[in-house]
């Protein structure tokens, strides 16, 4: 069973998981402080940033859980 969080284009933060299907969150950090931005319980989690700006950069991390454990990952993106 592989869980892992797969940066796309930079854009857009893909969560792909085999069976059994468990809850994915999408986060970011700022300043410090986790803020939940989406949550899904598919099989797969797409995440678009519509208009990226300056502001966008930051710490992202994808957390997913499912009745064997959980796991999570961080991908940094950088706005210029």
């Amino acid at each position: 069973n592989q869980n892992y969080c797969e940066p796309t284009d930079g854009v857009e933060r893909r969560r792909i998981h085999d069976f059994p299907v468990g809850r994915t969150v999408l986060s970011r950090v700022m300043d410090g402080v986790q803020t939940e931005l989406m949550t899904s319980d598919g099989l797969e989690t797409l995440f678009t940033i519509p208009s990226i700006e300056l502001d966008d950069s930051g710490i992202y991390i994808c957390e997913t859980s499912n009745m064997y454990g959980s796991h999570n990952d961080s991908v940094e993106i950088t706005v210029k």
